[in-house]
């Protein structure tokens, strides 16, 4: 398992957003909620990358 799907797994459960499933797709990752997909880069180029996910899980669970 890569490092940034562990980190993706981490920030779910610290936010306490329950995460299905990771599926690859191409260059990115599916995390696969109840409410929905959120799709995530493989290789974050951005540093902001997780606070940017945070802010897409908070929204799809709001």
């Amino acid at each position: 398992m890569r490092k940034i799907v562990r980190d993706y797994k981490k920030l779910c459960a610290t936010e306490g957003f329950e995460l299905l499933d990771v599926a690859t797709r191409g260059g990115h990752y599916a995390l696969q909620f109840e409410r929905g997909t959120i799709f995530c880069p493989s290789t974050p180029s951005d540093r902001r990358n997780m606070r940017n996910l945070r802010a897409s899980m908070r929204r799809l669970h709001a």
